[in-house]
């Protein structure tokens, strides 16, 4: 029986839960990231419901919080957030090379707060291979424009040039 177990696992669970490599890769000027389908699942955890812009279906997603990656990058939060860093960005892309964008400053707590959620469950369920393993869930927005499906990774950019302020006189 243990055995029988054994061969059907894997026809069971979703594949990226069965692979060993990186689901998800975190890059910044300095710095790069990557996160097996286990050490996502190992982040801290957020559930919210959010109705699915295409349908209107309400759903509870779980996952990851957007804001969670920034923190990882030691990104400013709060008031450390300011002069350069409101030019800071993450560029989120799906497999298909479709890509969004959202300012540090509106993922901030003390900003716009916005939930942005890198969803690995849908009520519960892992994403089927259409939309995962993870897809971006923007609670709140009416359109589906930013809910990219088949998130693969997410990049620190620098939105326009950083100009020093002139020094005070």
């Amino acid at each position: 029986m243990r055995l029988l177990f054994r061969l059907l696992l894997p026809c069971l669970l979703p594949g990226w839960l069965l692979a060993t490599g990186p689901v998800l890769t975190v890059t910044a000027p300095e710095r790069s990231l990557a996160f097996t389908a286990a050490e996502f699942a190992a982040l801290p955890r957020t559930e919210l419901e959010a109705a699915e812009p295409h349908t209107k279906v309400g759903h509870r997603y779980a996952g990851v919080l957007l804001r969670e990656f920034l923190h990882r990058l030691d990104v400013p939060r709060g008031k450390e957030l300011r002069g350069a860093g409101q030019q800071l960005a993450v560029l989120v892309r799906g497999t298909d090379g479709y890509a969004v964008v959202f300012s540090a400053a509106e993922l901030d707590e003390g900003f716009g707060n916005t939930p942005v959620l890198i969803s690995d469950r849908e009520d519960g369920a892992p994403w089927n291979e259409r939309y995962g393993p993870l897809r971006l869930i923007v609670a709140g927005d009416q359109f589906a424009a930013r809910w990219v499906r088949n998130v693969r990774s997410l990049e620190l950019i620098t939105v326009g040039t950083v100009v020093p302020r002139p020094p005070k006189s």
